[in-house]
């Protein structure tokens, strides 16, 4: 008797856990998600035969987010940039009081325009059960001369991680 029990409790958290966000649920198919994206204006198109798609306008070279779909187990991750003057602390604070303290890491990467040098990024990553959210701020780059290398970003993303995409 309590292995059924803890069997369900165990399916009822991992369904649980499933993210939520700006319509989008994790499991949801291409057709789904587009129906929503139309009603926005917007169109959802995949990048080439990979697991890679995203939200804009294609006429206007416009990306408002990508998504990560499994074919068998459907929407496993949203990604989207948000306005890092604006957006960037209220979400901070959303998720600080929804998840609690995050791991944060400094992350570098290779800066191949011009003055060269890394791009730094700070994120915040939260976890419960499968599901990931990271947020992701990188300030504005500047050369010794105080020059603008790179503007200023930040990005938030929604992963599930019980959903795998093997063949």
């Amino acid at each position: 008797m309590k292995v059924p029990l803890l069997l369900a409790l165990l399916l009822a958290t991992n369904a649980a856990s499933a993210f939520d966000v700006d319509g989008f649920r994790s499991g949801m198919s291409p057709a789904e998600v587009s129906q929503i994206v139309a009603a926005r204006g917007l169109e959802l198109w995949q990048a080439g035969n990979s697991q890679n798609w995203s939200i804009g306008r294609r006429s206007e070279y416009r990306i408002d987010s990508t998504l990560t779909f499994c074919q068998k187990s459907g929407l496993m991750a949203y990604s989207k940039a948000i306005d890092p003057d604006n957006d960037y602390v209220p979400t901070l604070e959303r998720n600080l009081s929804s998840w609690g303290q995050p791991k944060v890491s400094v992350r570098r990467q290779p800066w191949s325009g011009p003055g060269g040098g890394d791009i730094v990024s700070l994120d915040n990553l939260w976890k419960r059960g499968s599901d990931e959210i990271n947020l992701s701020f990188s300030p504005e780059g500047r050369d010794g001369k105080g020059g603008l290398r790179y503007n200023r970003g930040a990005f938030l993303s929604y992963a599930d991680r019980s959903r795998v995409c093997a063949p």
